[in-house]
């Protein structure tokens, strides 16, 4: 039997389902994100940055939503870009994301003060895990490469 992959997998599809796992992670992300900051409110906690000499402003839901929705792009973007040009493209995707979390988490702790800056901090990290969770596990762990055959690459058993 001849396992010879003769031409590469679809981009398109790959991408579309990477865009897929996106957006289902954004919206979990979303409603995590909203459900916290709800507790925030409930609880009597008014969340509000202040950047720079500007009067503090609340956050926002349609904030918070906006922001997602940019960081779930910017996920599919990165995990696409790992797939296409990294040799360990999941361990590269995961290594970006955790450096993207911790650069996330400095402009809370700048623009806000008190319990506001731990809920902010939820959020991020509620949002960095949906979104890790739902593009990791269809990011391959090493690249594959179409012009060898399937069992040298050891992708099916017998293969070295």
């Amino acid at each position: 039997m001849d396992t010879t992959a003769t031409s590469a997998p679809r981009t398109s599809a790959v991408s579309a389902k990477l865009a897929v796992r996106a957006f289902a992670g954004a919206a979990i992300g979303t409603s995590a994100a909203l459900i916290l900051l709800l507790l925030a409110t409930s609880t009597g906690q008014v969340l509000q940055v202040q950047v720079g000499t500007r009067a503090p402003q609340e956050v926002a839901a349609g904030a918070i939503v906006s922001v997602i929705l940019a960081s779930g792009v910017g996920a599919w973007g990165t995990a696409a870009l790992a797939i296409r040009l990294a040799p360990r493209p999941r361990a590269a995707f995961l290594a970006i994301a955790a450096l993207a979390l911790a650069l996330s988490l400095v402009p809370p702790v700048t623009a806000a003060s008190g319990a506001a800056t731990w809920w902010l901090e939820a959020m991020h990290l509620v949002v960095f895990t949906a979104l890790v969770a739902a593009l990791a596990p269809a990011i391959p762990p090493r690249r594959v490469t179409w012009s060898v055959p399937v069992e040298a690459q050891g992708l099916l058993p017998g293969g070295s």
